[in-house]
């Protein structure tokens, strides 16, 4: 029994041999074994606003003597920052040369400035091990932009006038609302706003500003805040502000810059030097009888109706309009 035993295991002894043999050839011969592979991610590092897409791109590269292309599948990651991928975030890689391959993913950031870790990893095929790669990516703020309306503006001491900001989402991608509040400066010259806290509604806000009691030019800037998801912005506006009696000379300007009648110009003028003049004394209650007196001729020299008039529609309303502030201011 014992010597029958014994010669069923020298039977055997050779297909052993035989067996360790080929498993030694196969772990020292690359021939058998995997290849290496290489993972590299585009773009890195890479910049993207929150609310828009990227673009990455996923290059496996057989790194062996003898390379083959690698096929498989590259999942991504983004350290659950809690972005979106696109496909589920998988993909196929596809022939890129003889060595390598590649496959792409549309990436969605979360709506949070913050730094993420973009990570391909390589799940590898029956001939390639697997590797991975990274891409460093920055979510910034959308950027906006601020425009103050109106852009360019004339104020006559002693009135007010309206300034509104309008902040816009200038980011590519899905734009959407800024929300929050605008402060507003007049380079210390002196004036006030009233209005404030100016906070958005539908991009927008408006405040109103008294200027000063001295003539010059102010700047006025709106200066956006920002919210979670949108940067600060600024605008501005130019702003002149005038005495009465420069308004006054301005609006005798603009009479000889109509080209009208001779003797109307000349009525008009003399009527509106005598409301300088008055200014210059101090007395408002005749400024203000001299520059009706003036109001009162527009109206009956206006507007192009039989019998014809010499003053047009537009041209008695932007008169009447200028007179009317001046008269506001010096009540």
């Amino acid at each position: 029994m014992k010597i029958a035993s014994l010669g069923s295991t020298r039977k055997w002894i050779p297909v052993l041999f035989t067996t360790l043999v080929l498993l030694a050839a196969i772990a020292t011969n690359p021939a058998y074994a995997q290849d290496a592979t290489m993972t590299a991610v585009t773009p890195n590092p890479s910049t993207v606003a929150i609310g828009d897409t990227i673009t990455f791109t996923a290059t496996v590269t057989d790194t062996a003597a003898s390379p083959t292309t690698p096929t498989g599948t590259v999942t991504w990651g983004d350290g659950s920052a809690g972005g979106t991928f696109s496909s589920g975030g998988s993909c196929t890689p596809t022939l890129a040369s003889s060595s390598s391959a590649t496959c792409k993913t549309d990436y969605t950031p979360p709506s949070v400035a913050e730094g993420v870790t973009i990570t391909a990893t390589y799940v590898p095929d029956a001939t390639h091990l697997t590797s991975s790669g990274s891409s460093t990516l920055t979510v910034t703020l959308r950027t906006t932009s601020t425009t103050v309306l109106p852009g360019s503006a004339t104020v006559i001491i002693g009135n007010t006038i309206t300034f509104t900001a309008t902040v816009a989402d200038t980011s590519s991608g899905t734009a959407t609302t800024p929300s929050g509040t605008v402060s507003w400066s007049d380079g210390s010259a002196g004036g006030t706003f009233s209005g404030l806290p100016c906070t958005l509604s539908s991009g927008s806000c408006t405040v109103t500003y008294t200027p000063s009691t001295t003539p010059g030019s102010v700047t006025i800037t709106a200066m956006y805040s920002g919210d979670s998801t949108h940067a600060t912005s600024s605008g501005t506006s130019a702003l002149t502000v005038q005495t009465p009696a420069q308004a006054a000379q301005d609006l005798i300007n603009a009479v000889n810059s109509l080209n009208l009648p001779h003797g109307l110009t000349n009525s008009l003028d003399v009527k509106l030097q005598a409301a300088i003049n008055s200014l210059g004394r101090g007395n408002k209650g005749a400024t203000s009888n001299q520059l009706n007196a003036f109001l009162n001729e527009l109206s009956a020299k206006c507007c192009n109706k039989p019998p014809a008039k010499p003053l047009t529609t537009a041209q008695d309303s932007m008169l009447v309009a200028d007179a009317q502030q001046i008269i506001k201011a010096i009540a």
